[in-house]
């Protein structure tokens, strides 16, 4: 079982192979006074017949070099078979760091395991609460194994639901209190214990959960090669969609997606005012016109459509585009050629602004900017399924709205992907304009967004805006020639 990829039994209560078979978990985290320690992590899994052809499948070895990552040390990784029971099969590993605030979003992205760190008042909290997971929902008719987490700490820990023993504390969950945990709702308290604040030094400042990316081998076969085999290509240059009848009755009879080359624009940059100025097909100018957003930000990591779809480039200097244009030839096989015009802003300044949100349910609040980019950004609603989303309404333009997160109250902060949602979610646009009554005066457009996000945790957390606020402008040209059409 590949370690990177395990959802562990005392992370959130989710799992997989294990439902159908019997899992025993050994979790043993040592704290120092100064926030240097370890997470020592021993489990085994017995898995059911019917699963095992899937669970045995040859998977690659891992070493503990490519487990450790920046401020956290993997020493120890091996994977072997029980000599008393050939049917179980162990892993160990060992993680060492040197600072726990800095280790946690290595933690959390790479192994998914462990407790939560807060403060409250003179107390550092350690805490664990059901959470979203992608395996809400499952069930097993019986779960069987044990699960223990032991922590020793610098200083004697207080706690109504472990076992406390000097500086110790352990908690032992059944297969029956797993299931328990499984079937409970969100915020459910799994384990609790406080040390006293002054124990330990910690920074719990909120810090960015790195993300473990696996981008797909590059296909060596061209375009034409990927299409005659019948399969699925990523999105080429331009992929369309050409309809035959009635062509003549509308103007924009043809849909096409294309990946503007930016390779002489510096990322990250923001964009405003991106127009078609020419599109050419076998030789005759066509009207053409551009679907979705005309500003915005990029980065090129974000390859997002204006309904906030995935699209993946092979290149990061290619920015997603939605054209509709006329088609007056169903024959016709590519773009003679494409000119495009924008307005590039160079981030110069940029700055965070953050909202607290309390409360799950409505009202939501709202955030009021100053300065150039000034304007509202409102959240109008909050989605905690397995992958959270936070829906908001703004009328500050797309071209100063880089980025947004969620900051938690246990020292990580998740990056969100925003996608822009079409005008029929015109979701608390006059609650903008209470809210900033020149909004129209200044010719300010409300437009509603999606920020979608691995998870949203209990709250308090805060949710926070990256925005620019000084920028250099410049005009640029796009210009593509002779580029085929496929059809999907």
């Amino acid at each position: 079982m590949d370690f990177r990829r395990r959802v562990s039994l005392l992370a959130l209560g989710a799992w997989v192979l294990l439902l159908s078979g019997c899992f025993r978990e050994e979790l043993t985290i040592v704290l120092n006074k100064d926030g240097s320690g370890e997470y020592h992590i021993r489990w085994a899994y017995d898995i059911d017949p019917i699963m095992r052809p899937i669970a045995e499948k040859p998977r690659k070895a891992v070493t503990a070099k490519e487990m450790s990552e920046g401020p956290v040390k993997c020493t120890l990784y091996k994977v072997y078979e029980d000599t008393k029971d050939p049917a179980l099969t162990w892993t160990e590993a060992v993680y060492k760091f040197d600072n726990l605030a800095e280790a946690l979003p290595i933690l959390e992205s790479r192994i998914k395991i462990g407790p939560r760190y807060t403060f409250r008042g003179d107390r550092l909290v350690i805490f664990l609460d059901k959470e979203p997971s992608e395996y809400d929902g499952t069930s097993s008719e019986k779960m069987r194994g044990e699960a223990r987490l032991t922590m020793k700490l610098p200083a004697p820990p207080e706690s109504a639901n472990g076992k406390v023993t000097g500086n110790e504390v352990t908690w032992t969950f059944s297969g029956e209190d797993m299931q328990r945990i499984l079937k409970s709702d969100y915020g459910t308290e799994i384990l609790r214990a406080s040390i006293p604040a002054s124990a330990i030094k910690l920074d719990l400042r909120p810090r960015l959960v790195s993300t473990l990316e696996n981008p797909a081998e590059p296909d060596p076969r061209d375009m034409d090669e990927i299409w005659e085999a019948g399969d699925e290509p990523p999105v080429p240059a331009f992929t369309a969609r050409i309809p035959v009848l009635n062509a003549d009755r509308d103007e924009y009879n043809a849909k096409v997606s294309v990946l503007l080359p930016l390779k002489d624009i510096k990322l990250p940059m923001s964009y405003e005012g991106l127009t078609i100025k020419s599109f050419v097909v076998n030789g005759e100018k066509v009207p053409c016109r551009l679907n979705g957003q005309t500003s915005g930000f990029f980065d090129g990591k974000n390859f997002k459509s204006s309904y906030g779809t995935d699209t993946y480039a092979t290149d990061a200097h290619e920015m997603l585009a939605e054209l509709q244009f006329q088609l007056k030839s169903p024959w016709a096989k590519k773009a003679d050629r494409l000119e495009a015009k924008v307005q590039v802003l160079t981030p110069v300044k940029t700055g965070e602004y953050s909202l607290e949100c309390r409360s799950l349910e409505k009202p939501y609040p709202h955030l009021i900017i100053p300065g150039e980019s000034g304007g509202v950004i409102a959240i109008t609603q909050i989605d905690r399924r397995t992958e959270g989303s936070i829906r908001f309404t703004s009328n500050i333009s797309q071209a100063y709205l880089c980025r947004a997160y969620l900051d938690t109250c246990y020292g990580l902060r998740y990056e969100g992907a925003i996608g822009y949602l079409p005008d029929i979610y015109r979701d608390g646009f006059a609650e903008i304009e209470k809210l900033d009554p020149q909004s129209k005066a200044n010719g300010k457009r409300c437009y509603s967004a999606l920020v979608r996000l691995p998870k949203i945790p209990e709250p308090p957390f805060q949710i926070v805006f990256q925005l620019i606020t000084e920028s250099e402008r410049t005009e640029c040209t796009i210009i593509m020639e002779d580029v085929k059409f496929y059809e999907n």
